[in-house]
């Protein structure tokens, strides 16, 4: 029950209904509490901050996450733990805390390494481009998307790759090396037409 009140409510985040969604991660973790869940419990807090981290309201979000932190470092669930630290990344780089985020995507791309969470690292390497990008130092940035690129390439991660092969492309575009930039956003048009990521498609053609 405690399962199925949680994923209902990520059914309910999808249909934009956040007091309802909230109110079933809310009686999905106090279900796992009562059943002595840990696991369960770090979920549901977790899914709480990224209901509020999504609508940028970011000082609700920060005690949900800490909360699902600690219990994670509690019970050892070292992916979980990975995931939540990207999280609170996510958190400082919205807030213009860069040392703060870096921090943490470190903390969850070295985590992500040690469990060999292909998708996880990866992922970290492209939040850590993002913090570059925005402080304009695209040399970095492409850096760390470069790496990204060729972890999901192996691990088949094709949006993953889409994703950081469009920034890519943008970064080559802002510095006028525009036979790179149409040749990856070409790219990305032929991946996300192979692998079903159209919704993607509107990235790519605003460049």
């Amino acid at each position: 029950v405690a399962l199925a009140l949680n994923n209902e409510g990520l059914i309910l985040g999808r249909m934009n209904l956040p007091a309802q969604e909230e109110a079933h991660y809310r009686a999905s973790y106090h279900l796992f509490k009562s059943i002595g869940d840990s696991a369960g419990m770090a979920t549901a807090l977790s899914n709480i901050g990224t209901k509020y981290l999504m609508r940028n309201r970011h000082q609700l979000a920060l005690p949900f996450f800490m909360q699902s932190l600690a219990i994670s470092e509690a019970i050892g669930d070292l992916s979980g733990k990975a995931r939540i630290l990207m999280s609170l990344g996510d958190i400082y780089r919205k807030t213009d805390q860069v040392s703060a985020a870096l921090d943490y995507y470190e903390k969850s791309l070295v985590m992500s390494q040690t469990i060999r969470d292909d998708w996880q690292f990866a992922l970290a390497l492209r939040r850590m481009a993002y913090v570059y990008y925005n402080l304009y130092e695209y040399k970095k940035a492409a850096q760390y998307l470069r790496k990204s690129l060729a972890i999901c390439k192996k691990a088949g991660d094709m949006d993953g790759y889409s994703e950081a092969l469009t920034t890519l492309s943008t970064i080559d575009f802002n510095a006028k090396h525009y036979v790179p930039a149409e040749k990856g956003l070409l790219e990305c048009l032929a991946v996300n037409e192979q692998y079903g990521l159209r919704f993607r498609d509107g990235e790519v053609l605003s460049h």
